[in-house]
């Protein structure tokens, strides 16, 4: 009987490992890329000659993309981003049952007006601010310009229009989960040719397995 449940337990860690989504391939039967994301107006951190690029379709009141970046990120951007070998481009994707995640983005984008994304979007995810207050009292502590801060807050014109694209690129990748990376190279137009989609908050090697790979093709 012992010997029985555990060849049942070791199946079912079999079949939930085949089953859990991990690096799929996003190229057509030839190995041809089967899309390029055009990255103008999209948030960059990296060197602006980095061959591969990471786009992440993310949402800022995502749980998992929550861990995404405080946990595998830092080390992205330490290994890969700082050192010049990759560039990471944020997409904002947030999804219908996270009311939140639009006043996040547009908190992220008006602080990316005084050159503040990337602070900014450390402390949402790191803080997890919920309230206009709190948003605020971020904007505040990070030393921001509070005027020009609110009046961009309160205007999400140019934030929608960033949304309903970056919400177009993700329906032609298929992506309905955040937080989901394409992996890819540049092109001369600064597009981002797909190679690779990972899907969820992946653990560190999965990320350096897959950077490693196309850096080496």
């Amino acid at each position: 009987m012992t010997a029985n449940r555990l060849l049942i337990a070791l199946t079912l860690l079999v079949v939930l490992s085949i089953g859990l989504p991990r690096l799929v391939s996003n190229r057509s039967n030839s190995g041809a890329p089967v899309g390029t994301i055009d990255i103008a107006g999209m948030p960059v951190e990296g060197a602006a000659d980095a061959r591969v690029a990471l786009v992440e379709f993310s949402d800022y009141e995502c749980p998992y993309c929550a861990r995404n970046a405080t946990t595998v990120f830092p080390e992205l951007r330490k290994r890969f981003i700082s050192t010049g070998k990759i560039r990471y481009v944020f997409a904002n994707f947030p999804l219908p049952n996270h009311p939140n995640a639009k006043p996040l983005a547009a908190a992220a984008v008006c602080a990316g007006k005084q050159d503040a994304y990337w602070e900014m979007h450390d402390e949402l995810f790191g803080k997890r601010p919920r309230t206009a207050e709190n948003i605020l009292d971020l904007g505040k502590r990070m030393g921001l310009q509070m005027q020009p801060f609110e009046q961009c807050l309160g205007n999400d014109g140019p934030l929608t229009d960033r949304i309903r694209s970056d919400q177009q690129i993700a329906r032609e990748f298929q992506i309905s989960a955040t937080p989901t990376f394409v992996l890819g190279v540049t092109d001369t137009q600064g597009r981002v040719e797909a190679k690779d989609i990972i899907v969820g908050a992946q653990p560190l090697t999965v990320f350096e397995s897959a950077i490693a790979d196309l850096l080496g093709r």
